[in-house]
């Protein structure tokens, strides 16, 4: 079961990386972030049956921070590289959960561990080319990413075993809703953002049939 549910995240994840890609044009990462949690959290908060209150709480909100930073460094730069070269080098997150569990939670490392992150490291660099002509520096964006995926995985087994799944996702989509909430607040007053992407800097798009 276990297996299975991580297929079924990973899964997710990777069709909203794509629907994510595909809106860019369209609307503003927070506009997207607003109108998903907006839908997200109050079903969230009826299947938890309110009991969203978790203990550790700065932990949970360091984990929803984490998580954040993760989408932070991935999405942005989704229009501009390949799925495939994105995912891949979204997929060092192994490299990291496995060194942060010998770091942080004393965890044993064995030799046939690392053989087979090695391999699948080897896989990476087969799809990615780091060294190819092609490469641009837009590609550590998803092995930023990555990392911050596996400090959020660390912080979740440390800190955040006393909540439940449904208000751990609870609390992350408040995030994303107070976060894209308050970027699309500045970006309203007309307040200086210092880039010019409307990725990240363009108004609220009027919702038509087609977006």
């Amino acid at each position: 079961q276990g297996v299975l549910a991580i297929l079924a995240s990973v899964m997710g994840m990777a069709l909203a990386d794509a629907l994510i890609k595909k809106s860019a044009g369209d609307m503003t990462l927070w506009q997207l972030w607003v109108l998903r949690s907006a839908l997200v959290v109050p079903v969230m908060f009826a299947l938890a049956r309110g009991r969203v209150w978790v203990p550790g709480a700065g932990w949970v909100l360091a984990r929803c921070m984490a998580l954040v930073a993760m989408y932070l460094a991935m999405y942005p730069a989704l229009p501009f590289i390949d799925m495939a070269v994105a995912g891949a080098a979204f997929y060092t997150a192994p490299l990291f959960i496995v060194a942060l569990s010998a770091l942080v939670l004393g965890n044993r490392v064995t030799a046939r561990h690392w053989l087979a992150i090695g391999t699948g490291f080897a896989g990476l660099l087969v799809i990615v080319r780091p060294f190819g002509a092609d490469v641009s520096p837009l590609m550590v964006m998803p092995v930023i990413s990555a990392a911050c995926y596996a400090v959020s995985a660390i912080v979740t087994r440390a800190k955040c075993m006393g909540a439940t799944p449904i208000a751990l996702g609870f609390w992350l989509n408040v995030a994303f809703l107070v976060i894209g909430g308050a970027a699309l607040g500045w970006l309203a007053l007309g307040l200086p953002t210092g880039i010019d992407y409307p990725f990240l800097t363009g108004s609220w798009a009027a919702m038509t049939p087609e977006t």
